[in-house]
């Protein structure tokens, strides 16, 4: 029996590895660069590497990484890094591998499509001309594109065409992850008001960025750091950006763009919204979640205000702490937030569950501007926020109380909130950290909402935890417990 079955068990076990052999994919070889490259062609070693980046790309095979080393790469023309290559690496990352235009040259620096950027300095590209949907002097990225582990500095778009921009980076469709976003800059175009959006990044329709940092970049009109135009942000920093004449130093957020889990800090503008500029669409709400919105300022004579943030047409804010703004506009109000007929009472537009602490307006609402007749407020908080003129310093209300304040916490002295909807005039009893203290009246205070279910407050705990939701951006927690620190 053993010598009958023997065999044939070999047989089918050597059958086996045969179909298992033939099922694998045939080795491709990496593709290598460096600057001192003396390769001439495949360039499948470091000894034989290119000297080329864009030589080496158009020989690569799908799926094979080119591997670049150390160095300085100053280029004429963009480098394409489509589905012929599946990723470009800078072997030792963006402070080792730089890839820079060359300053006689008008250029993008990198397109990226179906393909993998990761581990670059971008810098120095430059884009001027009619173009609509498009930008991205350093990356333009779409197609399911990622573009991970980069620095992007000194890129200028000039653009003039509908929805163009994006100084550093013009995103659509792509992911982007663990990138900074430094002194990068978006002009207007002459003769269009639709360009100059986005210094830092604009992100167009379903593309995300992740744990990146925009810094000390500018636009002319809209969103110094970021122009999120059905784009999504999350985990990121905002700080030190500056945009003109529309709002968003930080951010303009529109259609159904949304920032969460994003620290908002020191940003400015020349017209309003020094932090935050959101503004919906019909159909659609742009919405900011679980963020640090502070010490953001409007510095223009001019303008409508809210320096903190400003929400017109579909657009909500919620779990969020906005404190220390300053609006300096002599013409405006609103030093943390400005809602400009926001949404009305459907639980989807408007600010929902935030602390409004401590910010300063040269006008009334130093604390929360309302102006028009749709808009809609619940279980925030307004406490500590101040005003030159001092009538209103903590919510100023245009509608004469027709607006929808619900479940809110304010002076009633600085506050006329409407009766009869849960609002309260208690101090808040914040603690230093600014979360509800263990006597606070805004502790189960609040109105539960469909929203809530399975969502979380500032600190990431659970929105409705003892049966009913609190006031303002963090919920009570009896026991111990960890807060989220921010950076």
């Amino acid at each position: 029996m053993d010598m009958r079955i023997g065999p044939a068990t070999i047989k089918f076990g050597a059958m086996v590895v045969a179909v298992l052999f033939l099922s694998q994919p045939m080795a491709h070889a990496d593709r290598f660069v460096a600057t001192n490259g003396v390769g001439t062609t495949n360039y499948t070693s470091w000894e034989t590497a290119a000297s080329n980046i864009q030589v080496a790309l158009s020989v690569a095979n799908p799926s094979e990484t080119v591997w670049v080393s150390n160095g300085t790469y100053v280029i004429t023309n963009q480098i394409a890094v489509t589905n012929r290559a599946a990723s470009l690496i800078g072997v030792n990352g963006y402070t080792k591998t730089i890839v820079s235009m060359d300053p006689l040259y008008t250029n993008r620096c990198f397109f990226v499509s179906n393909a993998i950027l990761d581990g670059f300095t971008v810098s120095n590209g430059r884009l001027s001309g009619a173009v609509n949907y498009s930008g991205g002097a350093g990356i333009y990225v779409t197609r399911t594109g990622t573009v991970r582990n980069c620095y992007l500095a000194n890129n200028i778009c000039s653009y003039t065409g509908t929805y163009s921009g994006g100084g550093g980076m013009w995103a659509s469709n792509s992911m982007i992850s663990n990138c900074v976003f430094c002194q990068n800059q978006a002009v207007q175009g002459a003769f269009s008001a639709n360009s100059g959006y986005g210094g830092g990044i604009y992100c167009f329709k379903d593309s995300l960025v992740l744990n990146s940092t925009f810094a000390t970049n500018s636009a002319a009109n809209g969103g110094g750091g970021a122009a999120l135009v059905g784009g999504n942000v999350r985990n990121s920093t905002f700080s030190q950006n500056t945009s003109g004449t529309n709002g968003g130093g930080g951010a303009y957020i529109s259609a159904s763009g949304s920032l969460s889990n994003c620290v908002v800090f020191g940003n400015t503008n020349a017209a309003w919204a020094a932090g935050i500029y959101v503004i919906g669409a019909a159909g659609s709400v742009a919405v900011i979640d679980a963020c640090l919105i502070s010490n953001n300022i409007c510095r223009s004579a001019g303008g409508i205000g809210g320096a903190g943030i400003v929400i017109t047409n579909n657009g909500q804010i919620r779990n969020c702490l906005i404190a220390n703004n300053t609006n300096l506009s002599s013409d405006s109000f609103g030093g943390g937030v400005q809602l400009a007929n926001a949404g009305s009472n459907t639980n989807t537009a408007g600010l929902l569950n935030c602390t409004v602490v401590s910010n300063y307006s040269i006008n009334d609402g130093g604390g929360i501007a309302v102006i028009g007749p749709s808009n809609y407020v619940v279980n925030s908080i307004f406490f500590a926020n101040s005003s030159s003129s001092n009538n209103y310093p903590n919510v100023y209300n245009t509608g004469s109380n027709s607006n929808n304040f619900w479940y809110c916490c304010a002076n009633v002295a600085s506050a006329p909130l409407p009766s009869g909807q849960g609002n309260i005039t208690n101090n808040p009893a914040l603690a230093a950290t600014l979360r509800l203290s263990g006597n606070s009246p805004c502790i189960n205070a609040g109105s539960n909402q469909t929203w809530m279910i399975n969502a979380v407050d500032l600190d990431g705990k659970a929105r409705i935890r003892y049966g009913t939701n609190d006031m303002g951006a963090y919920e009570r927690i009896n026991e111990a417990t960890t807060y989220r620190v921010f950076q």
